[in-house]
């Protein structure tokens, strides 16, 4: 964890980013998704249930984590309570949330060996895991082998209740024993 605490710090001036550590009463859940493949592709309706849902508690973006630069994503991230990504490249962006916050990996496989819930909880942050159905409009578009690049949909009950969770594990450990040096 302290190779990735002085990762982080180093990002943080890098990006002259400076943590605000207060309590806050509305939250900001990122939902990562990619254009192509290994899209969510109802996230459309999944954003607009959450955010009738969650909506005074919760700020809910939608975007695509490549499309900005390492100077846009460490202070996005750095003001991040709640990511949800499919399992791959987009969830190793979490190292620049601050700790305390969840990550909630979105993937077909069971979380049972999730090398990236390892990561995760290894910088310091909580690791939830939400099922994804499997989309392949073509069989022979879709062979086994590239499984992780296959797009997904995720059922909203399953979601409303991961980001629930999510937002309880926040309010616990990121704003609650919170000791900073003035």
């Amino acid at each position: 964890m302290l190779e990735s605490t002085l990762f982080k710090a180093g990002s943080f001036v890098y990006s002259h980013f400076y943590p605000d550590y207060h309590s806050k009463k509305v939250y900001h859940l990122l939902i990562a998704n990619q254009r192509n493949k290994g899209a969510i592709e109802n996230v459309e309706v999944v954003e607009t249930k959450l955010k009738e849902r969650f909506g005074k508690q919760m700020w809910l973006e939608v975007c695509y984590l490549m499309d900005y630069s390492v100077d846009q994503l460490v202070p996005m991230l750095g003001r991040t309570d709640l990511l949800m990504a499919v399992s791959g490249n987009d969830l190793m962006f979490s190292i620049f949330m601050l700790p305390g916050s969840v990550v909630i990996e979105v993937d077909r496989n069971a979380p049972s060996t999730s090398l990236y819930g390892e990561f995760v909880e290894s910088t310091g942050l909580s690791y939830l895991f939400l099922k994804a159905n499997d989309v392949c409009h073509s069989k022979k578009k879709c062979p086994k082998k590239t499984m992780n690049l296959r797009n997904c949909t995720i059922e909203y009950e399953d979601c409303e209740k991961s980001v629930g969770d999510a937002l309880r594990i926040v309010r616990e450990k990121k704003y609650q024993d919170i000791s900073v040096i003035p």
